[in-house]
C-alpha cells in the first residue's frame, strides 16, 4: 500500500518508490501524493499528475491544524487522488491510468475503473468522443487485501457533516443531532477554491445558526491545464467530499462522516453513452456509495453516513418545509450552481426550477427567496419546467420527473393563481402521491446510528397526513383546490437572489 517518507524534504511523501515518470503514450500517472505541515500545524496535501510522461501538474488541497496524523488520513489522502484525477483527465482524455502514488488490489483497480465510466460518461458524451472513450484500463502495483478496519466505538460518538448549503445537507444535520448516541456534531466544507466559506454570509450563517465548529478543506486548482475542450462537465463533487470527508473525520478523530444525498440521485438522466445510462449524481447513488463505503472500510475506521437514501428529493423537500426546527434556515440555503455566487440564487435554471417546485409544494412563500418573483408565472423558466417533468433528466442535481410532477401538483393544490407553468403541467388531479410516504432502500449504518429517528420527525408525520388527506378526496371523488394552512415562517432575506441576464 502507501509508502510514508517522513524524512523527505519535500514533506511526507507517498509512494516515493514508484514515483518516477515514464514516456508511455496515452497514459496519465498519478504519480505522488505528499503531506506537509506548516507552523501552525495546518496540512498540506499536494497530488502530482503527468501525462504521457510530460512535466508534473499539481493539485493542492489545505487541511485543518493537527498535531499529527495518522495512518488511516494518510491512507484516505492518498486514494482521494484518484478522484481528483479526473480532472487533469478532463483536460486531456486517454485510455489508461496507470496510478504510481499508492498499491492497489485488484478489487480496488476495478472499483476506479467502474467509478471512472460513470465518472466520465457526461463529458464524453457532451465531446463526442468515441463510444468506448470511458472504458479505462486501470495500472498499479498490486497490494495484499486488506481485512476492513476495525472501529473501536465507546461511549459517545462525534460527527462531522458535510455542509453543502442546502437542504438535504440541512436535515441530514438535523437526523445527526437527534442521535441519542452523537454528542457532537460539526461541519466540513469543502472548497473548490476562492476563499467560498470565508466569503459567504450565507453559510456561515448556517454554522452559526445550527451550532457547531465549522473547519475546511480548500483545495487549489489553479496549476491545471485548462481543458481544451468545449464541455469540462460532470467533476464528481461528491466523490471527492466522500474521501476528503472521512480523511478529515480520521484527522481530527471523529466517528462519522454524515452527507445528504437523496434517492432520487440514484435514477439516470434519460441519455445514453456507450450503451449505458449517464447520471449526473452517480455518485450520490445507494450502488454506488455502497462500493464506496466497501472501499473505505478498508482505508479508515470512520464511518461513511448516508441516512436520506430513503427518501426522494421532494421528501427531503417536505421535511425542511415542514420541520419546526429548520424554519430559521430557510433565509439560509443555497443550492444553485449557476449563479457564480454559493450565496445567490440565479432564478433561471432547472435547479433553481426544481427548488421553487419543491418548495411552493409545501409552503406559500417559496418567491420571497427570489426577490419576490413568483417563478412559475415567468416565460422564460417554462423550458426548464418542460425539462423536469420529461423524459431527460436535467444534467444538475434535481429530483426525478414523477416528483416535479407531483410538487407542481400540490403547489396547484395550494394557490388561487396558479401562473403560466402549473396551467400547463397540472390539471388538477394529483398524481405520484405514494412518493409522500414511499420509502426505498437504507444505506449501510453502523451500530450508533438509529433510523427510527427518521420516522420520528413530525414533518414525517405531515407528509403522511398530506398523503391522507389527498387519498380520501381522490376516493370521494372531490379534489378540493384550496390553501393549506400557511406554516409559521421565518423573515426571508432575498438579497442571494440574482436573476442571470446572459441569456444562457
Amino acid at each position: 500500500m502507501a509508502s510514508f517518507d517522513d524524512a523527505s524534504v519535500d514533506g511526507d511523501t507517498l509512494g516515493g518508490a514508484f514515483a518516477a515518470l515514464e514516456l508511455v503514450p496515452d497514459t496519465l500517472t498519478y504519480t505522488r501524493c505528499t503531506i506537509a505541515q506548516d507552523a501552525d500545524k495546518t496540512w498540506r496535501v499536494a497530488y502530482a499528475y503527468s501525462f504521457c510522461g510530460g512535466p508534473e501538474a499539481w493539485m493542492k488541497v489545505t487541511l485543518p491544524p493537527r498535531d499529527a496524523m495518522n495512518d488511516e488520513c494518510r491512507r484516505v489522502l492518498a486514494h482521494a487522488g484518484l478522484v481528483l484525477l479526473c480532472w487533469p483527465w478532463m483536460a486531456t482524455p486517454c485510455r489508461k491510468i496507470v496510478c504510481k502514488a499508492t498499491a492497489l488490489t485488484a478489487d480496488q483497480r476495478q472499483f476506479w475503473a467502474d467509478f471512472y465510466r460513470e465518472a466520465f460518461a457526461e463529458f464524453a458524451l457532451h465531446n463526442n468522443l468515441d463510444e468506448d472513450a470511458c472504458d479505462i484500463e486501470v495500472e498499479a502495483e498490486l497490494a495484499e487485501d486488506a481485512e476492513p478496519v476495525a472501529a473501536q466505538h465507546q461511549g459517545d460518538v462525534r460527527v462531522l457533516c458535510g455542509l453543502g448549503g442546502g437542504k438535504d445537507s440541512l436535515v441530514a444535520w438535523l437526523l445527526s443531532t437527534r442521535q441519542p448516541r452523537v454528542s457532537t456534531v460539526d461541519w466540513l466544507y469543502v472548497d473548490d477554491g476562492g476563499d467560498e466559506y470565508e466569503n459567504s454570509k450565507r453559510l456561515q450563517g448556517v454554522v452559526r445558526t445550527a451550532g457547531g465548529a465549522a473547519y475546511l478543506a480548500k483545495h487549489d486548482f489553479s496549476n491545471l491545464t485548462e481543458s481544451t475542450y468545449r464541455t469540462p462537465c460532470g467533476h464528481p463533487w461528491a466523490a471527492l467530499c466522500a474521501f476528503d470527508g472521512v480523511g478529515v473525520a480520521a484527522l481530527l478523530g471523529y466517528d462519522g462522516f454524515v452527507v445528504g444525498h437523496e434517492r432520487s440521485a440514484a435514477e439516470g438522466n434519460g441519455v445514453f453513452f456507450g450503451g449505458r445510462e449517464v447520471n449526473h449524481q452517480f455518485d450520490k447513488s445507494l450502488a454506488w456509495e455502497a462500493a464506496l463505503r466497501s472501499y473505505l472500510g478498508r482505508l479508515s475506521s470512520v464511518s461513511y453516513v448516508s441516512p436520506l437514501q430513503p427518501l426522494w428529493d421532494l421528501q427531503v423537500a417536505g421535511v425542511f418545509c415542514l420541520e419546526v426546527s429548520l424554519r430559521p434556515f430557510y433565509s439560509l440555503f443555497r443550492s444553485c450552481n449557476d449563479s457564480g455566487d454559493c450565496d445567490a440564487w440565479c432564478g433561471a435554471c432547472a435547479k433553481c426550477a426544481f427548488v421553487f417546485c419543491a418548495l411552493s409544494a409545501f409552503r406559500d412563500d417559496a418567491s420571497r427567496i427570489f426577490h419576490g418573483v413568483d417563478l412559475y408565472g415567468e416565460p422564460d423558466m417554462i423550458p426548464f419546467f418542460e425539462e423536469l417533468v420529461g423524459s431527460e433528466k436535467a444534467m444538475d442535481c434535481v429530483g426525478t420527473a414523477r416528483e416535479t410532477a407531483l410538487a407542481l401538483a400540490l403547489a396547484r393544490r395550494r394557490r388561487k393563481v396558479i401562473g403560466v407553468a402549473l396551467a400547463a403541467f397540472t390539471d388538477g388531479n394529483v398524481r405520484h402521491a405514494h412518493l409522500l410516504i414511499e420509502r426505498g432502500a437504507a444505506a449501510s449504518a453502523p451500530a450508533w446510528w438509529d433510523s427510527n429517528v427518521l420516522e420520528s420527525l413530525d414533518s414525517v408525520k405531515a407528509l403522511a397526513a398530506l398523503h391522507a388527506q389527498i387519498e380520501e378526496e381522490r376516493s370521494k371523488g372531490t379534489y378540493v383546490n384550496r390553501l393549506c394552512a400557511a406554516l409559521p415562517t421565518e423573515p426571508v432575506d432575498p438579497s442571494g437572489w440574482t436573476r442571470r441576464s446572459d441569456g444562457q
